[in-house]
């Protein structure tokens, strides 16, 4: 899919997950604005996704990497491949909004002309459900007022480290402007699959990142998900990342809590649980329970509330 007045690329990133990326796909195109640049990276190891894209959806333009690149080398084609004024790059496990291209547009021509990205409001999809127990909103300060003020590093940051922040938008999500970014691409050595906190911050401290409070992404939450899969090296590279470039900006408690639930997500799923780890548990979860406002309403909501079921906007 291809438009001679486009200045938005749609990169779809996809690697074995034929049937998440036909639900991708089909979110793409049914966007109420058409002018942009569709191109599907299919990075799999299978020809499964080459099959349904040639069969279904034949006018989308398709790239087929191979041999196979890892991760990193896939984004950095990616990212340095674009010749339109604005790109995206998008996970083929995930939805967008039909609106979604429309408000990139507007926010990028009219009320963030200044902006090197763009970041949008998300609802996490787990299972099939919506999740209602999650703050799936981008707000890191409750005025709507203030969603036109760019995020300093130091915002941004804290925002990706605490929910108490009101949460942070979906990387899979943001919008760049290829000429202000000049080059700069997501860097796996710093934060390994925590990366792209990491590169946003990297952004922030020379550019302007804006987030839009409307809810234009639907986050799938599943087993074969990259964060699913992280462990203890990814988060202890992360902090360590955050704590040597950027100790002055970070607030200690959101630093804590993060690796407070980090730890206790990380040793639930091992089932595993050690003396140490026990005794870590009883010290600091009274503190946080106290502190964090969101650890308190998580709880109480992943014990109460129900979820909606889902339906992903598919013609």
């Amino acid at each position: 899919m291809k438009s001679d007045t486009a200045e938005l690329t749609i990169f779809l990133l996809c690697h074995n997950r034929p049937k998440l990326a036909r639900e991708a796909i089909h979110s793409i195109l049914n966007q109420t604005r058409k002018d942009f640049v569709f191109i599907i990276s299919d990075n799999s190891t299978d020809r499964l996704t080459e099959m349904i894209v040639k069969k279904e959806f034949p006018s989308v333009i398709y790239q087929r990497q191979s041999p196979v690149l890892t991760p990193q080398d896939h984004f950095k084609k990616i990212f340095q491949s674009s010749t339109t004024k604005y790109f995206v790059v998008f996970h083929d496990d995930d939805i967008l909004d039909s609106h979604y291209v429309e408000k990139i547009y507007e926010a990028f021509h009219i009320k963030y002309s200044d902006a090197c990205a763009i970041g949008v409001n998300g609802t996490y999809v787990v299972e099939g459900h919506l999740d209602r127990s999650k703050r799936n909103n981008t707000q890191i300060i409750t005025s709507h007022k203030n969603y036109a003020v760019p995020l300093t590093t130091d915002r941004l940051l804290n925002a990706y480290l605490s929910q108490d922040e009101g949460g942070a938008a979906p990387f899979s999500a943001y919008a760049y402007n290829s000429h202000r970014l000049n080059g700069l691409f997501p860097d796996f050595s710093k934060g390994r699959l925590y990366f792209d906190t990491i590169f946003l911050a990297s952004i922030s401290t020379k550019n302007k990142i804006y987030w839009l409070p409307m809810p234009l992404v639907y986050i799938r939450q599943h087993d074969a998900a990259l964060s699913q899969t992280c462990g203890v090296l990814e988060y202890k590279a992360f902090f360590n990342v955050v704590l040597n470039e950027y100790p002055s900006l970070i607030n200690k408690l959101h630093l804590g809590l993060y690796l407070f639930v980090r730890r206790t997500v990380y040793f639930s799923k091992k089932k595993r649980f050690s003396g140490k780890f026990l005794l870590y548990l009883l010290t600091r979860t009274p503190i946080y329970l106290i502190k964090s406002q969101w650890l308190r309403s998580s709880i109480l909501k992943k014990l109460f509330v129900r979820r909606a079921r889902f339906y992903p906007p598919v013609e």
